[in-house]
């Protein structure tokens, strides 16, 4: 139970960060804090996939983190709320493909140390 209170309080945090990112202009000033946060949402769905499925080799984990990824890449880019940055989207402008795929490919990477880490101190499966 108190797993599921700290996994919880991360996402409320992260999410938090992200709104008052977004409400401040900050991913525009801040260059690389976009990344930061993919990855923390990599390490926070890659937590709670091996703390309760406890998988026995990494491509479950990679499987579920990429569709976490896609999903939340595809409600950025279909949904143009004030949470989300607003503006126009622009399917004309590669700058979003090229975005999507370094944010999934972010959240993969730090799903992949996560999976490193766990073995490690596991010692199975390296």
């Amino acid at each position: 139970m108190i797993r599921i209170v700290v996994f919880t309080i991360i996402l409320a945090a992260i999410l938090t960060a992200h709104s008052y990112i977004v409400d401040h202009n900050l991913y525009n000033e801040i260059w690389w804090l976009d990344m930061v946060l993919h990855s923390l949402g990599g390490l926070l769905a890659s937590s709670v996939f091996v703390t309760f499925l406890r998988p026995k080799n990494y491509w479950p984990l990679f499987g579920f983190i990429f569709l976490v990824a896609a999903a939340w890449e595809l409600l950025e880019f279909f949904i143009d709320v004030p949470f989300f940055g607003g503006g126009p989207i622009r399917l004309s402008d590669p700058i979003w493909a090229l975005d999507m795929l370094s944010d999934m490919a972010i959240a993969l990477s730090a799903s992949f140390l996560l999976w490193l880490a766990y073995c490690l101190y596991n010692k199975s499966n390296v």
